[in-house]
């Protein structure tokens, strides 16, 4: 047997493992991304959809007893932000950092602190609550 048909093998022999494997690979990827996504949607009906809504269109309960209260349609932050999803915003948003008249000033990070005390005083883990939100805010955006 030729050096050339050995290495042809090896390679066709490399080629059907890959194939096997990388679905594998895919599919855990997969799941732990839709693990993700079902915690950020958890995350997000518990803090949020009382004023922007079930399905982030602005319309939730809160925003109905309370004239004041506007919130806007988080399906459309992308679009309204030349077709990119305006993370970093977003999580400063949320955070308190950047002011928000119904999230309270920058000097009251209202979910900010909320988050921090959840999560034992923590900034570790408030960022995580404010991450997953912005990736569940990231997955319901319209075109």
């Amino acid at each position: 047997m030729s050096i050339f048909t050995r290495m042809a093998m090896g390679l066709s022999l490399l080629v059907a493992l890959a194939g096997f494997w990388f679905p594998m690979v895919g599919s855990a990827a997969e799941a732990e991304d839709a693990e993700l996504l079902k915690s950020a949607w958890q995350d997000y009906h518990r803090y949020c959809a009382a004023c922007h809504g079930r399905d982030g269109k602005g319309d939730g309960a809160l925003a109905y007893y309370d004239e004041k209260l506007s919130p806007p349609d988080l399906t459309q932050l992308s679009k309204n932000n030349g077709g990119k999803f305006p993370f970093a915003r977003i999580h400063k948003v949320i955070d308190g950092r950047a002011s928000i008249g119904a999230h309270g000033t920058s000097e009251m990070p209202i979910w900010g602190e909320r988050f921090r005390l959840t999560g034992g005083g923590s900034n570790t883990a408030a960022s995580a609550y404010i991450l997953r939100i912005s990736h569940y805010l990231r997955s319901i955006q319209e075109e």
